[in-house]
């Protein structure tokens, strides 16, 4: 577990092959990657928004990876300052279970805005990379402009 007043924060989003993507997290010297996320579920919109949630003072967010069959989620729990990340392994998306079945592969602890940053830090790194028309040609779903602009104001307001 990482000490959360030290930690670099680094998120990324990988777009190879069409319609799937990886995505890394680094929070201090721990480093886990969700491999070969599908483009069955929003995985970019849906990584922006579980930060939005947290920046804004959420308890806590999901967001799942479809991994073709199985399932990744990303749980985050916040006391306003600090986010507990976890990510949990399922055998399959399609029966949506509670987090309690999963099992739990990752956990690292940081600041709600250093994640918050990292996050938007990446999904700006695709839109540079692909632009909007070339992530839908590669995801099949529009770039989450409206979430990623969201994020980014509400960052606006946090102190640092």
């Amino acid at each position: 577990m990482s000490d959360e007043s030290e930690s670099v924060v680094v998120v990324g989003f990988s777009l190879h092959d069409l319609g799937w993507a990886d995505v890394s997290l680094q929070i201090g010297p721990d480093v886990y990657t969700i491999a070969s996320a599908s483009y069955t579920t929003d995985a970019l919109g849906d990584l922006v928004r579980f930060a939005l949630m947290l920046v804004v003072g959420g308890v806590a967010a999901e967001c799942s990876f479809d991994l073709e069959p199985t399932e990744m989620r990303l749980r985050g729990v916040s006391d306003g300052v600090t986010v507990h990340l976890s990510v949990y392994g399922f055998d399959s998306i399609h029966l949506d279970r509670p987090i309690e079945a999963g099992a739990r592969e990752f956990y690292a602890t940081c600041r709600v805005v250093d994640l918050g940053r990292a996050v938007a830090l990446a999904a700006d790194a695709v839109l540079s990379q692909e632009g909007g028309t070339g992530f839908k040609a590669r995801w099949t779903e529009d770039f989450p402009t409206r979430a990623l602009v969201a994020l980014k104001a509400a960052l606006g307001t946090v102190a640092s």
